[in-house]
């Protein structure tokens, strides 16, 4: 490669890069400083619209990231009174669980948050940067386990499946496009396959045979569409749909 096709390629990747970056700007994706791990449940909490979490993420993770493994005590005093200010707002948060086992893993997380907050503070008043400092690693922990509780439950393999029927349904909203929706069904039939078989996530498995029932529902939806794109009636496929999707909504308000 000479020097003028070598300039003409990083150029080239630069507008890449760049569009890139205003996509994912315009649809709101990767660029709120909150979010730098996607893999952390209190940013995706406070992505999701968990205000408090996001506002006490903004002072965890500066403590945790930077301050505490450089032993920062000033900086980690900061952030005990700044914590010190938000428990009125922890004690008071409510959210609406619909898996018993998650409120009360989410509540014994807040209990242990604040005690341990309790303990930094008695600890800062004490001058005792040491015992400040040592309180950190479970403190952090608490925290991420509070917000992961007030996350959805994770189920993968329902997952792919809902993105399947989601992207049916657009094509089929935008502009009754029968054709899109028969070009997903091998797709459709894998993934529902998958959901027939997966495991359930541990906060489902006490609820085995509802949330089995809830899957086997499901599946009829999804044969009775299977079945309707065998022709080419778009009023049929059209409904076939909606009730699939109606029941991916049903399963999600029951157990997310």
């Amino acid at each position: 490669m000479n020097d003028v096709e070598e300039g003409g390629l990083k150029r080239l990747t630069a507008n890449i890069l760049t569009l890139a970056l205003l996509v994912m700007a315009g649809y709101g994706l990767a660029v709120d400083p909150e979010l730098k791990d996607p893999g952390c449940p209190a940013a995706q909490a406070g992505q999701s619209g968990f205000a408090l979490m996001k506002e006490l993420h903004s002072i965890m993770a500066p403590a945790w990231h930077t301050a505490y493994p450089n032993k920062d005590y000033a900086a980690i005093g900061e952030a005990v009174d700044k914590f010190g200010a938000m428990i009125p707002k922890v004690k008071e948060l409510q959210h609406q669980f619909k898996i018993a086992a998650r409120q009360e893993k989410f509540n014994a997380a807040r209990q242990t948050f604040l005690r341990l907050l309790d303990e930094q503070k008695k600890a800062k008043a004490a001058n005792d940067n040491q015992a400040m400092c040592a309180v950190m690693p479970d403190l952090h922990k608490s925290f991420e386990e509070m917000a992961f509780y007030l996350l959805p439950v994770r189920f993968t393999e329902y997952g792919s499946l809902k993105s399947i029927v989601s992207q049916m349904t657009d094509a089929m909203a935008k502009n009754k496009n029968v054709d899109a929706v028969k070009s997903q069904m091998d797709t459709l039939r894998v993934r529902n396959g998958e959901l027939r078989k997966a495991a359930l996530p541990e906060d489902l498995a006490g609820m085995e045979k509802d949330v089995k029932a809830a899957i086997g529902n499901l599946d009829q939806k999804c044969a009775e569409l299977d079945e309707a794109c065998q022709g080419n009636d778009a009023a049929t496929i059209e409904a076939c749909l909606m009730k699939l999707k109606a029941a991916c909504d049903e399963f999600e308000n029951r157990y997310f």
